[in-house]
């Protein structure tokens, strides 16, 4: 097992991801009293085309959770336990800063679209 001391985390890093994901749990709580009793969770081309009940706008954050530990397993944690460094972590800042982007980009996309999930849910078209 390997301890937090040898997975030496950057916390900045970390933190900045972790707050994407916050965010969208508060943005959910936040609009509950809000929101329909059914909320859009699947679009056609001519809108919203599936809705599902009022706790189903959790559920992209718990899919944002499960890419974020997906992503620390397999560039944090897996590379220092086995020592195994691809060539994304050469040590130079610039690969660092793609697997980043890689991370936080990931993160983003599922919270751009819980926002597109919250603004139907909450200001639908007629």
């Amino acid at each position: 097992m390997i301890t937090m001391n040898e997975l030496r985390i950057d916390w900045k890093t970390e933190l900045s991801q972790l707050g994407i994901i916050a965010i969208m749990f508060i943005a959910g709580a936040y609009s509950w009293n809000s929101l329909p009793k059914h909320v859009p969770i699947q679009w056609g081309p001519s809108g919203p085309d599936a809705y599902g009940g009022k706790d189903d706008i959790f559920l992209l954050p718990v899919v944002a959770v499960a890419i974020y530990l997906y992503l620390f397993y397999k560039y944090v944690y897996w590379p220092r336990k086995y020592n195994v460094f691809d060539g994304w972590r050469d040590g130079s800042p610039e690969s660092s800063f793609v697997v980043l982007a890689k991370r936080v980009g990931a993160l983003a996309v599922v919270a751009l679209a819980y926002a597109n999930v919250l603004h139907s849910a909450l200001f639908p078209a007629h």
